[in-house]
């Protein structure tokens, strides 16, 4: 019903809706109409393909892993493990990891699906594939059971090749508030739109405007907050600079620093930036690959 509103049939952009029967339905009325469509939170390009304009403000899940993957070539020795969980996502990124990683020279041992199931016999597989030959593993689940048991193993085993996991391993309750296992198990984080509450000026500034407007603290809606200030701004400017279509114009402008969040860049339909994190001496998350 909303799509029939003829002033939504005039809008040069569309901001939602984010949930993906509905996306499906407005990025085919994105395409009939050309009008230019932003999901603001969603990874899953399939509402992508063939569609130049339907835009992604994060990274797509491929291009998470692929990105990643482009890391992961950095580390020595040959080897590569790939643990991921039940999720759809799960699993798209675990394959696109294996397929870029093996492009990029390394051999996959085993791709390995855990699950509530089967988590039980994590350590024993763990402790198989624990050797000198074994270049990293990389994570595909941001399910905090899974990360906390993968974590309990790398320990219990005394792993020293590096990990990429997800950077919500670092709010996993059942770990608390002791991340020296992270930097002692050389874990990166993969860290898509990353707040840094501790350094970043833009981000305290926006923290207190946000508390003055509405009277409260923010809360985890924060994140959200967050990212609809930076989509808005970025795909404005865009359509400020550019025009409602817009897709030669991003391709040709390249990457853009973000701010809040680290950058842009749209070689493709969704952000190919893709920022990963160690923690440093002192626990701060700090930057080791380039954005662009």
């Amino acid at each position: 019903r909303i799509l029939q509103d003829e002033l939504v049939k005039k809008a040069d952009l569309l901001f939602g809706p984010v949930y993906e029967k509905n996306a499906k339905i407005v990025a085919r009325f994105a395409l009939e109409n050309e009008i230019i469509y932003v999901n603001p939170l969603s990874g899953n390009d399939d509402i992508t393909i063939s569609n130049r304009f339907v835009y992604l403000q994060s990274p797509s899940f491929t291009m998470e892993a692929t990105k990643a993957a482009q890391y992961g070539a950095t580390f020595s020795l040959p080897d590569v493990v790939i643990l991921y969980g039940g999720k759809e996502k799960d699993s798209i990124k675990a394959f696109t990891y294996k397929r870029e990683i093996e492009a990029l020279g390394k051999k996959v041992r085993v791709v390995k699906q855990f699950t509530q199931d089967n988590m039980n016999r994590l350590g024993d597989f763990m402790e198989r594939n624990n050797n000198d030959s074994l270049s990293h593993v990389y994570v595909a689940t941001d399910n905090d059971y899974a990360g906390a048991s993968i974590m309990s193993a790398l320990e219990e085993y005394d792993f020293k090749c590096p990990i990429i996991a997800p950077k919500k391993w670092l709010e996993i309750q059942l770990i608390g508030n002791d991340f020296a296992p992270y930097r002692r198990r050389k874990i990166y984080f993969v860290g898509i739109n990353y707040l840094d509450m501790d350094s970043s000026l833009a981000v305290s500034s926006f923290r207190k405007n946000l508390q003055e407007v509405w009277h409260t603290k923010p809360t985890k809606l924060e994140y959200y907050s967050a990212v609809g200030y930076e989509s808005t701004f970025f795909f404005g400017t865009a359509l400020y600079n550019y025009g409602n279509v817009f897709s030669a114009d991003l391709k040709k402008q390249g990457y853009k620093e973000g701010v809040l969040f680290q950058g842009y860049e749209y070689s493709q339909q969704s952000n190919s930036v893709v920022p990963i994190y160690s923690l440093d001496e002192n626990y701060c998350l700090v930057l080791v690959n380039k954005l662009h």
